[in-house]
């Protein structure tokens, strides 16, 4: 069932309605309207939020895509010219998983700028859909837009996002050590997290003045953030229930169970003042309702079951083969860096505890192998010194055990590690980090296929600026892999980000390296997820230059990653 919109007019001046025309005489007809609005310069010369397309300047060329990201599949385009400010859009098929592509190239055909609507399901009977996307220049950073309403004037207008500030204080939650996640819906999740007392030196222990026990959902349709327990019916927040933690905590661990269900464990929380690591394990589950929508992990008696080590900054990683999560290492009471793992199945209420690793480390890599059983972890560091050792955990019938596996090249925490889709899907690649414990970055990288005893590195495998304790995403489109922030060989902030393109293991290096543009805000230790628009969001963080405040805002990375169809 095909349908074709009417006039696209005035591009430029904001919004572009869709009104396909229905399948049938007695089909109600499905519409989809989408107003576009952009960062970038104005036709006064300054910069912020426009309705309707910037002015990019050398801007000739707009192409309109129907793209579904999911399957890689471009469904229909056209192109016009940006001084002709009006265009016909290209038809649309009823489907799902559907999204609406905007790129602005110059006169050589270069991209300039970029958006997308979040991704939609488009077909026959549904109601009036509305969407914004948002138009930024590539290669950089943007505030997050979101329509507020000025209660002075009564207008609304672009403001940048900032976490939901509606609770017991109505103050900004501003936060580091928070944990994030995606949705099945393309919403993204943020997870607890605290205030800083002071600036945070990367894997330990934290001083906190405050810690969250919120959990925020971030919607791309609306680019507005609302926690999780707010009642809108009531307009007040955990009149329904809690829907939020049980124990506040940050520099936890957040892992997606599947079906919008994710398992929060370990972390750190104040009590009596003092931060100390935690125990507990949580479960988010999307799918219930609200009021119920998040509980403590107990077995079939009902009792809660937890780690047996109380313990932050570990790691955690989710089996394919049979959907346990690994917990590793970390920092537990005292300071003290942790030689023990330990496995948790939402499913059986089980934790399987007692388990030594190879090392004590924290700050270490964790990733998932290729054979979906194998969590591989690297480096790290000790009490005392900075490791380049690496071990596996595998599952046995019994329990799981550990056996040691390839060293790195480099010794190295804080380090961004992950298996990468390109290479056919067992490459493995470790990036920068912390050569000494107080200073000492590192720019290399180095890439293997742990499982056959191979890491290999060369002078030249090289980032562009040294950094650890950087956010690492892998492109969905591409696979391309975007490096963002972190900080340098002496603890300062490196603001800009830099992409990894894999070129095969034959070239020299294995992947080329090119640095974007910096962060719209300084910030560090803030995540960083894809979300359904295809832009990164980066939520939180520490800003050290504003006397170490957490910041309560987010802003878009657009790295643009366009809809390839495979080879």
């Amino acid at each position: 069932m095909n349908v074709t919109t009417k006039q696209l007019a005035c591009l430029l001046a904001g919004t572009l309605v869709l009104s396909p025309l229905g399948c049938g005489p007695d089909e109600a007809t499905p519409r989809v309207q989408v107003s576009i609005f952009g960062w970038g310069p104005t036709l006064q010369g300054d910069e912020g939020f426009v309705t309707g397309m910037p002015a990019y300047e050398g801007a000739q060329t707009v192409r309109i895509k129907v793209t579904q990201p999911m399957d890689r599949r471009i469904l229909s385009q056209s192109s016009f010219n940006v001084s002709e400010r009006s265009a016909s859009m290209p038809e649309i098929t009823y489907g799902e998983r559907l999204r609406l592509d905007v790129e602005v190239f110059d006169a050589s055909n270069n991209i300039v700028a970029a958006g997308a609507t979040p991704i939609f399901t488009f077909q026959a009977g549904s109601p009036l859909r509305n969407f914004r996307a948002m138009v930024a220049p590539v290669g950089e950073s943007s505030p997050v837009g979101s329509l507020i309403l000025d209660s002075e004037t009564q207008q609304t207008q672009f403001v940048q996002s900032a976490f939901d500030y509606r609770g017991d204080t109505h103050d900004w939650l501003g936060r580091i050590g928070h944990g994030s996640a995606s949705t099945s819906e393309g919403e993204v999740i943020v997870v607890g997290g605290g205030n800083p007392g002071s600036f945070y030196q990367p894997y330990t222990t934290p001083n906190l003045t405050d810690v969250y026990d919120d959990i925020q959902v971030f919607s791309p349709v609306t680019g507005y953030f609302t926690s999780l327990d707010q009642d809108d019916a009531a307009e007040a927040v955990g009149v329904l229930g809690r829907d939020k933690l049980a124990v506040p905590r940050a520099f936890h661990s957040v892992t997606h169970l599947g079906d919008n269900r994710y398992l929060v464990a370990g972390g750190f929380t104040l009590r009596d003042g003092v931060v100390r690591p935690v125990d507990s394990l949580e479960l988010i589950d999307l799918n219930e309702a609200p009021g119920t929508r998040v509980r403590s992990v107990v077995d079939f008696n009902g009792n809660a079951i937890r780690l047996e080590t109380p313990r932050g900054h570990h790691t955690a990683t989710r089996r394919t083969s049979d959907g346990a999560v690994v917990i590793a290492g970390g920092l537990g009471r005292d300071n003290a860096v942790l030689n023990t793992f330990e496995v948790v199945n939402v499913d059986a209420a089980q934790v399987s505890s007692g388990l030594q690793m190879t090392d004590a480390r924290v700050g270490h890599a964790a990733v998932l192998l290729h054979d979906g059983r194998t969590v591989w972890l690297a480096g790290g560091r000790g009490a005392s010194q900075v490791l380049a050792s690496s071990e596996e955990i595998v599952p046995t019938e019994a329990s799981s055990v550990t056996t040691e596996s390839v060293p790195l090249n480099t010794a190295r925490f804080g380090a961004s590690a992950r298996r990468i889709s390109s290479g056919g899907g067992d490459l493995v690649i470790v990036i920068g980090g912390f050569t000494g414990l107080t200073d000492g970055g590192t720019a290399n990288f180095e890439v293997g296929r742990p499982q056959q005893g191979q890491m290999l590195s060369e002078s030249n495998w090289r980032i562009n600026k040294a950094r650890g304790a950087a956010s690492l995403v892998e492109l969905p489109q591409s696979g391309d892999l975007l490096l963002v922030g972190g900080l340098g060989p002496g603890r300062e902030h490196v603001s800009n980000a830099e992409r990894l393109t894999f070129q095969g293991l034959t070239a020299i290096p294995p992947f080329s390296v090119s640095t974007q543009g910096d962060l719209h805000q300084e910030r560090f230790d803030f995540t960083a997820d894809v979300a359904s628009n295809g832009r990164v969001l980066i939520t939180g963080g520490m800003s050290r230059t504003n006397n170490n405040v957490a910041r309560h805002d987010a802003e878009y990375f657009n790295a643009y990653d366009p809809v390839r169809p495979p080879l």
